[in-house]
C-alpha cells in the first residue's frame, strides 16, 4: 500500500476495495472470500507483468535516445565509471548517464580473465584489474539508435585508444550490447530502479 494510493498503482486500488468491503461492509461470506482471493492473485500477477513490460519499454526508449545522442559524438573522450563487468567486457557510464560497452577487444593487447567471484576483469600479463566503481577514460567508437547500443574503447594513460580500428565496423550488423535484465541495476527505480547490473 503506497502513501499516494489509490491514484498511483492498480494494486493499491484493489487493497482499498478489499479494506472497504471487509472492514465497513462486513462481508464474511466464505465463498465470496475464496473468489476474492483468486481475483486478487490474478490481478496481482497481471499488474506485475504489465509493470515489467512498462519498465522494459521505458529503458528501451531511454537507451535509444541516448544512442541517438551519441551518434553525433563518435570520437568523444570522457571519464566514466565502471557499472558492470562481464566475461565479454565491461559497462561504463558517463556523467551524462549514457552507458556503453567496452568489449574485451577494446581494452588493450593483454589477455583478460573474468573473475566472477570478485566481479572483475584481470589482465593476464600486467595484472591490471577492472572492477565496478573504478574510473576509466573511454572513447565513443560507435552508436546504434535502432539497437539502442553504445560502444566504447578504453583510452590508455599514453592516450592510445584500444580497438579504435573497429569503429568503422559499427555500421554492420552486430550483436546487441544491451544488458540483460539480470545484469541491470534494479529494474525500475520506482522500486529502486534496476536489478543489479553486476550480476
Amino acid at each position: 500500500l503506497h502513501f499516494t494510493s489509490p491514484i498511483r498503482r492498480y494494486p493499491d486500488l484493489i487493497v482499498h476495495r478489499m479494506l472497504r468491503k471487509y472492514s465497513f461492509e462486513g462481508c464474511m461470506d466464505e465463498t465470496q472470500r475464496a473468489m476474492d482471493e483468486q481475483m486478487t492473485a490474478e490481478a496481482a500477477e497481471q499488474s506485475s507483468i504489465r509493470e515489467r513490460l512498462s519498465a522494459d519499454a521505458e529503458f528501451a526508449c531511454a537507451d535509444m535516445k541516448k544512442a541517438e545522442y551519441m551518434e553525433d559524438h563518435i570520437g568523444m573522450i570522457a571519464e566514466g565509471i565502471i557499472t558492470g563487468v562481464q566475461s565479454y567486457g565491461m559497462y561504463v557510464q558517463l556523467p551524462s548517464t549514457v552507458e556503453g560497452l567496452v568489449r574485451i577487444s577494446a581494452m588493450g593487447d593483454d589477455y583478460f580473465v573474468y573473475d566472477q567471484a570478485r566481479m572483475q576483469l584481470v589482465a593476464n600479463g600486467s595484472r591490471k584489474k577492472y572492477r565496478v566503481g573504478m574510473k576509466v577514460v573511454v572513447m565513443c567508437i560507435g552508436a546504434d539508435k535502432k539497437q539502442g547500443n553504445v560502444d566504447f574503447a578504453l583510452v590508455g594513460k599514453n592516450g592510445r585508444v584500444y580497438g579504435i580500428n573497429r569503429a568503422s565496423q559499427y555500421g554492420k550488423r552486430r550483436e546487441s550490447t544491451h544488458r540483460k535484465k539480470s545484469e541491470r541495476k534494479g529494474y525500475g527505480r520506482k522500486q529502486n530502479r534496476r536489478k543489479n547490473r553486476s550480476a
